[in-house]
């Protein structure tokens, strides 16, 4: 059997980060959480002060995956769709979040 590692499309890089996660419409704590990170390690990848490894690069890939698929079941409800997140991934998604997403 072979135990090959899946690559990574690519490294993520910060301006790529940052649109990932406004498309998405998740905080910087949101993606924390899904990544299982802390919230600062986001703001140091979208600052660019930190590179993000392969490793979280697959990571994010995978969940890139599954976010685009909520919000294809979601078909453009804007409500479902942050609901449909806030199940999956456990994250909080309240007004606050959103208006400050939406800035």
């Amino acid at each position: 059997m072979n135990a090959r590692v899946t690559e990574a499309r690519h490294r993520w890089v910060s301006t790529e980060i940052k649109g990932l996660r406004k498309k998405f419409l998740l905080t910087q704590e949101n993606l924390a959480r899904i990544l299982e990170v802390a919230q600062q390690r986001i703001d140091e990848w979208e600052s660019g002060r930190k590179n993000m490894s392969l490793a979280y690069s697959k990571l994010l890939d995978q969940e890139e995956a599954t976010l685009e698929a909520l919000m294809g079941q979601a078909k453009g409800v804007r409500a479902k769709y942050l609901r449909l997140v806030a199940q999956a991934y456990s994250v909080e998604i309240t007004e606050r979040h959103i208006k400050k997403v939406s800035k």
